[in-house]
């Protein structure tokens, strides 16, 4: 019997047996949390411990109704876990700063010259960082988005890390249509999606509408939010905080239409 099959038979016919079995798997999940600072050393027993419950009073359940036999199971599950780390994280306050919620809206991302304001942005820009990176594959996606969304710009080395087999003309009228050409050039967001929708279906070969496209980003913006925020709310984002966050991270970059 080859492993997934065996892992199908489990999952449906043994949820205690299947949860034991991946065991290596749900420890290599919250590993990866655990490397990039998004959890403590010593929170990771108890992460796992968290998956495990999650996975035998609710989850397996769920995936024995969802799974699609077409793909492996293993990967199906890394999925989960990976969502249920997120679940944690925003259930508990160890992981975020026990202090007076955060405001970064009241910070001059232009003015250099203040230790204690460049501190509070450093930080705030590590917990940043650790919430992109756990978003793997789709981190870069979401990076590039958001900088267009949030009029920051973006480069040619950007598209082709995202499609290396983009043609040099489909480029230039991306970054065109999407870069502004100074200060008072406000793209629409309706602008923005429109030119990105087209270029992704081109790409992606798909037929998404820019509504569709709008709602993946959005729902990507709102868990950051949440992520940063915490639970209990120690800080105080809202997308036009998390804007200047970007910026920050960008703010020694400069783009014109041409790129």
């Amino acid at each position: 019997m080859r492993s997934n099959d065996n892992d199908i038979h489990l999952l449906f016919n043994d949820p205690g047996g299947f949860v034991k079995e991946h065991q290596k798997t749900i420890q290599y999940v919250v590993n990866k949390f655990v490397y990039t600072g998004f959890f403590t050393y010593h929170d990771r027993d108890e992460v796992v411990q968290y998956v495990n419950e999650k996975l035998l009073t609710d989850k397996i359940d769920k995936m024995q109704e969802q799974y699609n036999k077409n793909y492996y199971v293993v990967t199906y599950l890394s999925k989960i876990i990976h969502n249920l780390c997120l679940e944690y994280s925003r259930k508990q306050k160890s992981h975020y700063r026990e202090t007076t919620e955060i405001d970064i809206s009241t910070i001059d991302i232009t003015e250099d010259s203040d230790v204690s304001r460049n501190i509070v942005i450093e930080e705030e820009n590590q917990r940043l960082e650790s919430i992109l990176s756990m978003y793997n594959k789709n981190r870069n996606r979401i990076e590039v988005y958001l900088k267009i969304l949030f009029g920051i710009g973006i480069k040619e080395d950007d598209i082709l890390t995202l499609y290396p087999r983009a043609n040099s003309k489909d480029i230039d009228t991306l970054l065109q249509q999407c870069n502004p050409a100074s200060d008072q050039d406000k793209k629409t967001d309706k602008e923005l999606y429109e030119a990105l929708t087209m270029f992704i279906n081109k790409y992606e070969k798909k037929q998404n509408t820019a509504d569709a496209v709008r709602k993946w980003i959005t729902s990507k913006i709102d868990e950051i939010i949440e992520l940063l925020n915490g639970s209990p709310k120690t800080a105080n984002y809202d997308k036009e905080t998390l804007k200047i966050l970007f910026q920050f991270r960008n703010k020694n970059l400069h783009f014109n239409a041409s790129g």
